[in-house]
């Protein structure tokens, strides 16, 4: 009968505290890092100047463009699910209040995962080198400009 009682305030916890949890909106944006000073496809944009300013003294490319971007609400306790090109994709969770688990994808092969607050505004993930590029996907909570 103890042990019942536990199960089910263990399992209540549990319940209230997902129930606490609310879903949240990010932003992804799948970019290209590169020497080149144009973009390769029309539908290309430059990187904002926040996000350039981060990742400029980082990497080596000195020009980034946005490839894709994508609004994703995540729920707590789901994986949100982004294709970001024909390789790529990326799997968001929210593994416990307030942690999020990034998952980065390439032609079906987990190649990246990392685990961080979620209360950090921008997270970002590079992906391979392919000659004179790279590409990267940035994950934030606040809409790109």
């Amino acid at each position: 009968m103890i042990r019942s009682l536990c199960v089910i305030t263990i399992l209540a916890i549990g319940v209230v505290l997902t129930a606490q949890q609310k879903p949240v909106t990010v932003y992804v944006q799948f970019i290209r890092g590169t020497h080149q000073d144009t973009p390769e496809a029309a539908e290309w944009k430059p990187v904002g100047n926040r996000l350039s300013k981060k990742l400029t003294p980082v990497f080596k490319w000195p020009h980034y463009w946005e490839v894709k971007r994508h609004t994703v609400t995540i729920y707590p306790q789901q994986v949100s699910k982004v294709i970001l090109g024909q390789e790529q994709m990326l799997e968001i969770e929210l593994v416990d209040p307030g942690q999020s688990e990034l998952r980065l994808y390439r032609k079906g092969k987990l190649v990246r995962k990392s685990r961080q607050q979620f209360d950090s505004k921008l997270a970002i993930m590079g992906g391979d080198t392919e000659g004179d590029q790279s590409w990267f996907v940035v994950v934030r909570r606040d809409r790109p400009t």
